[in-house]
């Protein structure tokens, strides 16, 4: 997590709500202390976790800002599991993603899922992303081994990071890793937001803020959600919307970069 203040109980009440789990999980969260959400606030669902299956909540404060290659190496290396899930503080996951992911990363070193729902909540655009619209690599909802995660060298990497982190899975193995697309219609209960937290302005050009939808995204289509409303429960779609205000007010405050 990081600037994940007003933010950071979007991805955790997802997790909350995750379904047909049937294993063991941990929840590894690493945060700067800048506008941070806070240790407290994280294991204040510590029951709730514990419900759908978590049998422990580790949290790392960083003092300082750490890129998100390097947080990630550091967060695998205090898992105790085989698979590794990337979570971000301003996305709600399906609620199949846990089980679903498990499932796949039996067969499959990564995973990955082709099309998701993204929100922009300044402005309440909604799309979708569609990863069979361009040749990019990687998609949503990425997934891998424990162990190749771990594995990949200290970086000061920003930009492209998913890109990045699959060339080195690659040479890891001396190939490509085999990819596992998650398929399920599930990816129409989760939501991927922009605006509350250090993603680039420039992306809010793609979601269709200022005109129609840049590729890799596009209108949703018939039977897909329209609004956020048609992506999440009740409550977090009126919570999002809340943050209108807020997101408003924080439009253009990072260029270039990215960051959980």
């Amino acid at each position: 997590m990081y600037r994940a203040k007003d933010i950071g109980w979007l991805a955790l009440e997802s997790l909350c709500r995750q379904e047909d789990i049937d294993f063991e999980w941990e929840l590894i969260v690493a945060e700067e202390a800048h506008e941070c959400f806070g240790e407290e606030a994280v294991r204040s669902y510590g029951s709730r976790l514990a419900a759908v299956g978590c049998v422990r909540v580790l949290f790392t404060r960083l003092d300082e800002w750490v890129p998100l290659a390097e947080k990630w190496r550091l967060i695998a290396h205090q898992a105790d599991s085989f698979g590794f899930l990337l979570v971000a503080a301003d996305c709600y996951s399906q609620p199949k993603r846990l089980a679903q992911s498990y499932v796949l990363l039996q067969d499959y070193e990564w995973v990955q899922s082709p099309l998701g729902a993204f929100y922009d909540i300044s402005s309440g655009a909604q799309c979708v992303f569609d990863h069979s619209l361009y040749t990019h690599q990687c998609a949503l909802n990425m997934g891998l081994r424990t162990e190749l995660t771990a594995a990949i060298p200290q970086s000061t990497r920003r930009r492209n990071i998913d890109s990045w982190m699959f060339r080195r899975v690659a040479a890891r193995l001396g190939r490509a890793p085999k990819v596992g697309q998650n398929l399920a219609r599930d990816w129409m209960r989760g939501v991927d937001t922009q605006g509350m937290n250090n993603i680039s302005a420039g992306r809010r050009g793609y979601l269709g803020v200022r005109g129609a939808p840049r590729v890799p995204f596009r209108l949703p289509g018939a039977g897909e959600p329209q609004t956020v409303d048609d992506a999440v429960p009740p409550d977090v779609a009126a919570r999002l919307k809340d943050l209108m205000a807020a997101a408003q007010a924080r439009q253009g405050f990072v260029r270039g970069g990215s960051q959980d």
